[in-house]
């Protein structure tokens, strides 16, 4: 943001290695002319960190909704203490993560609830979870300690064998 004086917008992102989303979050703001409020829906979620998910609607012209809004974007919080236009309908706001050291690795702890929690009660650190990858004719079986990076590589699709070589049995189908 030094050029800009935006250090929260998206392209300000600082190069990372594991840039997962730009380390940025957006956030969608639906009208809910019925409840009074517009909802608030963010993508992606991060895990440790609470939204206001509503925030009072008001009639007039739709001008700088995000100046209205009054939003803070704290550690951990994002709140929305002033209100939204029902005249600017729905409307994005992508913003870079005010914690771009942890935004990667509450990426992938929200991705890994979602999507596991129902098959592995005890979570990614179960002593009992063992991680499966099939190839035609053969099968790859290893321990689930594969560190942030082979795990962050597991939930890419990428190849994660240098990773566990150490911990795992090969066999035939």
């Amino acid at each position: 943001g030094d050029f800009d004086g935006e250090p929260l917008r998206p392209y300000n992102v600082r190069p990372s290695a594991l840039l997962l989303n730009f380390r940025s979050v957006t956030y969608t703001f639906v009208p809910d002319e019925a409840a009074g409020v517009a909802r608030v829906a963010v993508e992606p979620a991060l895990a440790g960190t609470l939204i206001d998910r509503s925030v009072p609607l008001q009639s007039g012209p739709c001008g700088d909704w995000r100046s209205a809004l009054k939003a803070s974007f704290e550690a951990g919080r994002t709140r929305f203490a002033g209100s939204y236009s029902s005249a600017c309908g729905e409307l994005n706001w992508p913003m870079a993560d005010t914690q771009p050291g942890t935004f990667d690795a509450r990426l992938i702890d929200a991705l890994w609830r979602e999507t596991m929690r129902t098959f592995v009660p005890g979570g990614k650190d179960d002593p009992n979870l063992l991680m499966l990858r099939m190839e035609l004719g053969q099968a790859k079986i290893w321990d689930s300690n594969l560190g942030l990076i082979g795990t962050a590589k597991l939930l890419l699709g990428m190849d994660t064998r240098k990773e566990a070589q150490d911990n795992q049995v090969e066999t035939a189908l």
